[in-house]
């Protein structure tokens, strides 16, 4: 954003503030460390004073793009700024910081205890946020800080779904280390599994298999993993499922719909599976 824009953005922000929320909420967004300390010292200015989008201070120095480190943050901290502050869309610093991949920022806030869990109007947290912007650091600093794996988003979207449609097996096998649950499902039913299968992560199906993942349970659309790899030609992910030893009851449906989206590799893998043994995958 060019300095005029900028500006034209803040001032329209500060519209009905008083003076010294005003000069508050310029000194966050340049990071004015003097400014910060004579307003919020002598000024009397309120340490939580919001702009028009509901932002505390906090929020704002944790997201301006105009400076760099963390001592703004440091400053507002100690004078007691709300670390779990929401704005209008329910986001906290953490979140925005997050958004914004200031990984120094998260760490400050983090560490000054910030809530891990807190989530904006769509559900998700800041490991949620991390991990659908792929901030991979980010989202190793909060997963050591123990953030909540299991939550869910409004769609129902975890840690584990995230990592695994993002295909990062890194993170994967950090998250399942971590103790979250594998069998997890989105609001339609779907599993990391599932999605493993779809996308043709064929590592990925094998760490989860490792894990003792529920080969069978089924999505509420009747699907299950075979039956996703079969109508994405998953072929090499449908002989490791065979091989772990996925139940029969699905075998016809997985058939049909291998035919039907042009996979015969697939459908004849299936077909062959009730008449010869696998051997374990490596």
């Amino acid at each position: 954003m060019n300095r005029i824009l900028f500006w034209m953005v803040i001032s329209a922000l500060l519209t009905g503030c008083s003076s010294v929320s005003r000069d508050l909420i310029q000194a966050a967004h340049e990071g004015n460390l003097e400014s910060l300390e004579q307003l919020l010292g002598e000024g009397g200015g309120d340490v939580n004073t919001t702009d028009g989008e509901g932002r505390n201070l906090l929020h704002i120095a944790s997201v301006s793009s105009e400076f760099r480190g963390v001592a703004p943050i440091n400053i507002l901290i100690d004078k007691g700024a709300n670390l779990d502050s929401e704005d209008y869309s329910k986001k906290t610093p953490l979140i925005a910081a997050t958004e914004k991949g200031k990984q120094e920022v998260v760490k400050t806030l983090v560490n000054a205890r910030a809530s891990l869990n807190k989530t904006d109007l769509e559900g998700r947290s800041a490991l949620h946020t991390a991990l659908q912007t792929r901030q991979k650091n980010i989202a190793h600093i909060l997963i050591k800080a123990g953030s909540n794996l299991n939550l869910k988003d409004k769609d129902g979207e975890t840690a584990l779904t995230l990592a695994v449609q993002g295909g990062d097996l890194e993170m994967v096998k950090k998250i399942v280390e971590a103790r979250a649950n594998i069998n997890l499902a989105r609001k339609d039913g779907r599993t990391p599994l599932m999605f493993a299968a779809a996308g043709g992560n064929l590592e990925i199906t094998k760490f989860l298999i490792g894990k003792g993942v529920n080969l069978n349970v089924k999505a509420k659309s009747g699907i299950n993993a075979l039956i996703l790899a079969a109508e994405n030609g998953q072929v090499n992910v449908a002989k490791v499922l065979l091989q772990a030893g996925v139940s029969k009851t699905g075998f016809i449906q997985a058939i049909r719909v291998a035919q039907t989206h042009g996979h015969e590799d697939v459908a004849n893998l299936i077909k062959a599976s009730s008449t010869r043994e696998y051997g374990k995958f490596d």
